[in-house]
């Protein structure tokens, strides 16, 4: 299994590729290789020094760092490979992680839908960057924005009048 990165707006040109690694046999292994890819770019393959005994589970973390610093969509590779292998068809896994845009959540269950939406520059010192615009939808009774996803640690409530 792939445990990092996930998908989150604070993906970096650093990101640490950390992999599980499970001995399906009853011996030890040592010194094995194990690899990953980026969308089925130039694969990266270490080796892994062990021992990892048999029916055991191993984290391994890359010395190589991935780049996932562009927002969208990335699908990581990960695969081992030892000598002798009867069963091949557990040595592979991917997953797909994506680097979002920083978004606030909202909730606008209080109401009847969004009637209003107003754009704002806001100076946010966060991984989104210095200066973000924040889309806010204002619901007719109550609007929660949680701008948590942000780098913020406040969420914003405002109330308004509905009118009909």
């Amino acid at each position: 299994a792939i445990t990092a990165p996930i998908t989150g707006t604070d993906l970096s040109a650093t990101e640490s590729v950390i992999v599980t690694i499970q001995n399906f046999g009853g011996a030890s292994q040592s010194n094995f290789d194990v690899s990953y890819s980026i969308d089925g770019g130039a694969q990266i393959t270490e080796v892994v020094p062990g021992p990892l005994a048999g029916d055991d589970v191993m984290t391994y973390t890359f010395t190589t760092t991935a780049d996932l610093s562009v927002l969208g969509e990335y699908v990581i590779s990960a695969t081992t490979s030892l000598a002798g292998d009867s069963d091949t068809s557990n040595d592979a896994t991917s997953v797909t992680v994506e680097k979002e845009f920083c978004q606030p959540d909202i909730d606008c269950s209080f109401g009847d839908g969004f009637q209003e939406v107003v754009i704002t520059t806001l100076m946010n010192p966060s991984d989104c960057g210095t200066l973000v615009q924040i889309m806010t939808l204002r619901c007719p009774l109550v609007t929660v924005v949680n701008l948590s996803k942000c780098g913020l640690t406040s969420t914003m409530i405002s109330h308004s009048q509905q009118t009909r």
